[in-house]
């Protein structure tokens, strides 16, 4: 199982230099996932409401890892803390919380973020780029 991670979505969405990749992706049959926190970042950056719907429609047309708050904050947290201790600041609080579902459910995370890969891959998460 694959989370992609919002900046993978993005990538997709702009049609950008990693767009292919996700593109290929999205058409092969490698189980996908999306989650809550994804969901927020790609649909946060619409300019309207119908643009809204159309990438809510896309990243909930995957697998489902849904978020557990009880459990998935807490990792998030540690995550967050790991990381500053091994010198790596982490992009943002949403970041681990992205990870810390990949983590709960040994999921792959597809990231284009370098920081957030090396955060995944600190945690034990695999993480490709």
């Amino acid at each position: 199982m694959i989370l992609l991670d919002s900046s993978a979505w993005i990538s997709f969405f702009r049609g950008d230099d990693h767009s292919q990749r996700v593109s290929a992706l999205l058409a092969s049959p490698e189980p996908l996932a999306c989650t809550e926190p994804v969901q927020m970042e790609v649909v946060a950056g619409a300019r309207s409401a119908a643009q809204a719907q159309t990438l809510r429609d896309a990243v909930r047309s995957r697998e489902w890892l849904a978020f557990d708050a009880i459990s998935d904050f807490d990792s998030a947290t540690w995550i967050y803390s790991a990381a500053r201790a091994a010198g790596i600041t982490p992009g943002g609080h949403v970041d681990c919380m992205i990870i810390a579902v990949a983590l709960r459910n040994n999921a792959t995370l597809l990231t284009l973020d370098e920081h957030q890969h090396r955060v995944a891959e600190l945690v034990g998460v695999t993480s490709v780029l």
